[in-house]
């Protein structure tokens, strides 16, 4: 575990108790040349799965609308073809086959509509999409229906449309699937073939592996993870996770109060401790899917607590990458958990308040080469989250003030340098209530003096210093 995840997992009980405390003196950060690392690119992925946009607005791979999101979002990945669905995606048919036995109760009968339908995915419209706007194609494979000749085949697929995969998740919740369901070797026995055929097509694709969700029912610490752990077929450990729990019939949720919703504190690197525990140490973990759970998201969605909940997500998503270098938000598209959707009554797009504070994100992880995560100790749980980047033209800060009061950030090694500030800035009856949406959040201001910035309550920052 790197020293960011420690300091989190340290800091977290005393620092959580003492949160609500009003900031009594300005916030000091110390820019220190030593604390900047390498700043980890695709921890700002999305996973896609557009079978109902495909199927029913045409709203799919290959259009303008999704071109133009993931290239305001500076999206570094795109997962594809989605979710669960995965097990199920026929590539050379380019749609899915229907699934007998579904343990999450949703995803079948959307499988049987879009088969029936006739449409295609368009997987090749997936691959041209991340070539154009540089991000990485992240492929979750149907190992139950592959075979390491198809399997080859596919890549050479990908090949011809212009891409190149290099990171493939074994499945997707296979530990759910009723072809692997609570059977760990029967997932081993699926994957290895599969994995010596990609390993001798071309032996720098990284592979995933599904390790099965910790406390949960069906105790796959021991029952699945223990077992896995075993094997060597994989480059890196595939873990989701959700604040709260998803919601879905295999894994019940739990609601969040607002204090909670605002601290989530340690959701991301408590997954990097348990998984270091119980799973292996020795591998970088995928965290191919988070959001907030879906009974949490039905009090929560598109309100400013959420806003402020997946800004200190992204903050920690910071801390945790050197363990976890790939990190996937769920997802780009849907109603619930997406970004945008489109809006049947209107017939237009609707983009939700999320969007807008992810751009602002996506705007100051672009690009960045080095990160800091100044006195990194103290953050934890308290009302101000401050990372630095550094880039090729500049030093940003990415700023989230939970408190109540406005609060004072000193960024003393760059006093008397000027730059500019972007403000997402909410009231405190916009914490409960819905933020519009289709509309621009963040404000920009010049800033005479970045040494000493006065950031407003209930805030999310992204500040910009030019070399």
């Amino acid at each position: 575990m790197n020293r960011f995840s420690k300091h989190l997992i340290v800091g977290l009980t005393a620092a959580f108790a003492a949160h609500t405390l009003a900031t009594a003196e300005a916030l000091k950060v110390s820019l220190n040349p030593d604390d900047f690392r390498p700043a980890e690119r695709y921890i700002n992925t999305y996973n896609s799965n557009l079978t109902l946009p495909t199927l029913f607005v045409d709203l799919g791979y290959g259009s303008d609308v999704l071109r133009e999101a993931t290239a305001e979002l500076n999206a570094t990945g795109l997962r594809f073809p989605g979710g669960t669905i995965s097990n199920n995606y026929l590539w050379e048919k380019d749609s899915f086959e229907t699934q007998a036995d579904d343990k999450t109760k949703w995803a079948a009968r959307v499988l049987k509509m879009f088969k029936e339908s006739g449409k295609k995915l368009n997987m090749e419209a997936w691959v041209k999409l991340c070539e154009t706007n540089n991000m990485i194609p992240m492929y979750s494979l149907n190992i139950y229906h592959e075979t390491p000749e198809s399997t080859v085949r596919l890549l050479d697929t990908i090949k011809s449309y212009g891409g190149e995969l290099k990171h493939i998740e074994l499945g997707t919740e296979v530990y759910w699937d009723p072809r692997s369901h609570n059977d760990v070797e029967a997932y081993i026995n699926y994957c290895k073939p599969l994995a010596a055929a990609i390993r001798a097509y071309d032996p720098t694709i990284q592979l995933g592996a599904n390790f099965g969700p910790f406390n949960k029912p069906g105790k796959y610490e021991t029952k699945w993870n223990k077992a896995l752990a075993k094997e060597d077929f994989y480059d890196a450990i595939v873990h989701h996770d959700y604040y709260g729990g998803q919601g879905i019939a295999v894994d019940a949720g739990i609601d969040k109060k607002l204090d909670e919703v605002l601290y989530p504190d340690g959701f991301m690197t408590h997954l990097v401790e348990l998984s270091h525990k119980h799973d292996r140490d020795d591998m970088p973990l995928w965290i191919t899917e988070w959001n907030m759970g879906t009974k949490g998201l039905a009090t929560w969605k598109g309100t400013g607590a959420q806003l402020l909940f997946i800004a200190a997500v992204m903050h920690e998503n910071i801390c945790i990458s050197d363990d976890a270098p790939i990190i996937t938000y769920h997802q780009i598209y849907q109603e619930l958990f997406g970004t945008f959707e489109y809006n049947k009554e209107s017939g237009e797009i609707n983009y939700f308040a999320t969007y807008y504070l992810l751009k602002l994100f996506g705007n100051f992880w672009a690009d960045a080469e080095t990160v800091a995560i100044p006195n990194e100790a103290a953050q934890v749980g308290a009302p101000q989250l401050v990372s630095i980047v550094r880039k090729a033209d500049s030093h940003e800060a990415f700023i989230v003030n939970r408190d109540a009061k406005e609060a004072t950030i000193k960024l003393e090694q760059l006093a008397g340098k000027r730059g500019t500030i972007e403000l997402i800035t909410l009231t405190e009856e916009q914490l409960t209530g819905q933020m519009p949406r289709n509309t621009e959040l963040a404000e920009e201001l010049s800033i005479y003096d970045v040494g000493t910035l006065v950031i407003p309550a209930y805030t999310v920052a992204r500040v910009i210093i030019p070399n």
